[in-house]
């Protein structure tokens, strides 16, 4: 999980550093070795007034291997002459600090003052620590109230640390945000359901939209649905629902403003009616079918049997496999079109980038995924598997590459806007952006939309 997560890019302050262990010159250094076992600390700071010397686990080992007396003071085995690091600096800087001078211990200066220590563990391992973080607290969480702070601090890292880097690649983090929201939503259904009452036969929870599709970034709305196994237990799951929906509203995540979530009976239902609409939904092409066809094409199973998220899912895949229905549902997605007019160029300097740059992919390849059964759910991996099947692997290879990147323009587009208070977090101004820059986005937009015009001469 390291990759995506730059070194540089991140801040010694960032990390949570705990208050250093400090002991006087004079203690015993078998005293220091007590402290530190229970403290949990792999080193000691020697002071009086000021920092005189650092001793590490390792310093004790070499004494007592060497016969120095566990009763001889403290400071009889320190380093002196201690290396240090500003909390501003880079958790590079620390790792070639690290490297250059053979230590595993770094005492954290802000301004004259040691304010912690960090070591070479917790620089290598930060990257994949914090997602681990974020996984294993919320899946202990014992109240709505604690999931709430845990998805604040989430967001805060978001926009504090990742913002940083304007290089994060976007689809692995949206992944692991993705999993680290399933992971809250997982702890919700298991709150709710303590507080509602065992469940009285099988159900599934399921997400769609880019939650479905692991592609969220800042804040994305709620789009979830549920099947439960029984109808006749209509009003316990769809009592559930409600409570999911406004516990989750509870924690910070927005209302879908289409209806699309557990909240809305319309999306709690048994098996079978999940089966019979989706019927409907492939006999009747109305623009609001093939919308749901669309949405639900994203489905992901979150929480609970997966039989019967299967059962449900299957169905709806087999739709796409009909010719009609595919035809359908590639011409609805190519009205998605990027701002591209006469000989190639912009028609617009300010851009909806979700809606000019991301939708005219996601669109597209949802609907040739949908027929030609291909079961990954991130349009990135879409891509990849449509390779050699639905295009050319140089057109798959040149589509993801430019999606990639304009997803990266998203995601910097919103924290853009969000920093500046714009309530459109996902408008583009390309006249605040550099010319080169500007050059590659107006290149990818023109790459989608030659693209479209290609599967549309080949499908339609």
């Amino acid at each position: 999980m390291l990759e995506g997560f730059d070194l540089q890019a991140v801040r010694i302050r960032d990390i949570i550093i705990d208050e250093p262990a400090i002991v006087h010159p004079s203690m015993s250094i078998r005293d220091a070795a007590r402290l530190m076992d229970r403290m949990g600390k792999s080193c000691v700071l020697v002071a009086d007034v000021e920092v005189k010397g650092i001793v590490t686990e390792g310093d004790i080992r070499r004494a007592v291997a060497g016969e120095v007396e566990s009763s001889e003071p403290i400071s009889k085995i320190m380093t002196t002459n201690l290396i240090t690091i500003d909390e501003n600096a880079t958790l590079f800087d620390a790792v070639v600090l690290f490297f250059k001078n053979g230590i595993r211990h770094l005492p954290v200066k802000r301004g004259k003052k040691i304010t912690g220590v960090i070591t070479i563990n917790e620089v290598l391992l930060f990257a994949s620590r914090i997602p681990f973080y974020f996984l294993d607290s919320s899946a202990k969480a014992q109240s709505i109230w604690e999931l709430r702070s845990i998805y604040s601090r989430l967001n805060a890292y978001i926009l504090e640390i990742l913002a940083r880097d304007e290089y994060t690649n976007p689809v692995y983090f949206g992944k692991i945000l993705g999993y680290i929201n399933d992971q809250i939503l997982r702890s919700v259904v298991r709150l709710s359901i303590e507080e509602l009452g065992k469940p009285p036969s099988r159900f599934s929870l399921f997400v769609t939209g880019s939650e479905g599709r692991l592609e969220q970034l800042i804040k994305s709305d709620q789009d979830n649905a549920m099947i439960y196994e029984n109808a006749a237990h209509r009003d316990y799951f769809v009592e559930l629902g409600r409570l999911i929906h406004s516990n989750l509203l509870e924690i910070g995540f927005p209302d879908c403003r289409g209806g699309y979530t557990v909240g809305n009976e319309e999306w709690v239902k048994p098996a079978e009616d999940w089966i019979n609409l989706i019927s409907e939904w492939g006999s009747v092409f109305s623009s609001e079918n093939l919308l749901n066809i669309s949405i639900f094409a994203d489905m992901r199973l979150v929480y609970g049997d997966v039989s019967l998220f299967n059962y449900v899912r299957s169905a709806l895949y087999r739709l796409g496999e009909k010719e009609a229905i595919f035809v359908k549902l590639l011409s609805e997605a190519l009205k998605f079109r990027p701002p591209v007019g006469f000989a190639g160029r912009l028609t617009s300097e300010v851009l909806d980038i979700k809606k000019d740059a991301i939708a005219p992919v996601v669109m597209p390849i949802r609907a040739l995924g949908l027929k030609f059964n291909v079961k990954s759910h991130n349009t990135a991996d879409r891509i990849e598997e449509l390779s050699g099947k639905a295009m050319s692997p140089e057109l798959a290879t040149n589509l993801r590459m430019n999606y990639v990147f304009l997803k990266r323009m998203q995601f910097l587009t919103q924290v853009k806007n969000i920093r500046l208070g714009r309530p459109e977090i996902n408008r583009l101004k390309l006249k605040e952006l550099p010319k080169l820059r500007v050059d590659f986005i107006k290149n990818s937009l023109r790459s989608i939309a030659e693209f479209q015009k290609m599967i549309a001469a080949r499908y339609l």
